[in-house]
């Protein structure tokens, strides 16, 4: 059975400008071929870990490809405490601008966003980037997903 990616009820598109778009069956068909190929050389634990779609794939198949790979897979989804520390949890939205504002500022461009908070941008989904989004923001969110990241790998270690 594929995996169907669903926002708000429905199927994501792609946007104008956008540089790609992969399908939900497409992704899944592609993961599976990645863990197959992790699988042979020994890898023992995949962490599934992005944008909200993908890692809702990782969570809906994790018991079905830990046996079908015999390897582990974990993602961080709900682990992390407060939902707004979540990583990558809106589209473009301040979640993900403030990632970015503390990662790679330079690629962030809020000057290209309407400056009339009334006129909401195409594709931007969650809290508004204008003026929610900070390159501190985005340093909690990323510092409160590495701790939580290794606190799940070194527990999925101590058990191997």
């Amino acid at each position: 059975m594929d995996f169907e990616i669903l926002v708000g009820g429905e199927r994501p598109r792609q946007l104008p400008g956008s540089a790609y778009y992969v399908d939900g069956p497409v992704f899944q068909r592609y993961a599976e071929a990645m863990l197959k190929q992790l699988g042979r050389p020994g890898v023992r634990i995949v962490v599934g870990h992005g944008r909200g779609p993908s890692t809702d794939l990782f969570v809906a198949k994790k018991t079905e490809w830990e046996s079908r790979f015999g390897m582990k897979v974990l993602t961080l989804q709900g682990l992390v405490g407060e939902k707004e520390l979540g990583f990558m949890i809106d589209h473009v939205g301040a979640n993900e601008t403030s990632i970015m504002l503390a990662t790679n500022p330079e690629l962030v461009r809020m000057q290209n966003l309407p400056t009339d908070s009334k006129d909401w941008p195409l594709g931007i989904m969650g809290a508004d980037p204008r003026v929610h989004a900070s390159a501190e923001a985005g340093r909690r969110i990323v510092d409160a997903n590495l701790r939580a990241m290794e606190r799940l790998l070194r527990e999925e270690l101590a058990g191997l």
